[in-house]
């Protein structure tokens, strides 16, 4: 059995998303918090590789396509990300 930080990856395999609350509810939950932040870093990066099963909403699709169109009629970049979040913070 393979074994992630002490984890039996086998269980979520073999029980699905129940095995994955079971986990939750007793090996993460003791893992150190840069061992659980690893281990969401990891199922994120597994996610990114695998973008191509994950599919758009009509509605996702529409706004991407309404953004694009936006973009293309002004080749306004919108604002640096620094300063969006620059303002948002000012206002926690």
């Amino acid at each position: 059995m393979e074994q992630v930080s002490g984890i039996n990856t086998r269980l979520f395999v073999n029980h699905g998303i129940q095995g994955i609350l079971t986990i939750m509810d007793s090996s993460l939950k003791n893992l150190p918090v840069h061992q659980r932040i690893r281990l969401v870093e990891d199922l994120w990066d597994s996610i990114a590789s695998d973008q191509n099963s994950i599919s758009l909403s009509s509605a996702q699709k529409a706004e991407l396509d309404r953004r694009l169109e936006a973009y293309e009629v002004t080749k306004d970049p919108g604002r640096p990300a620094d300063k969006v979040i620059s303002e948002i913070r000012k206002k926690l």
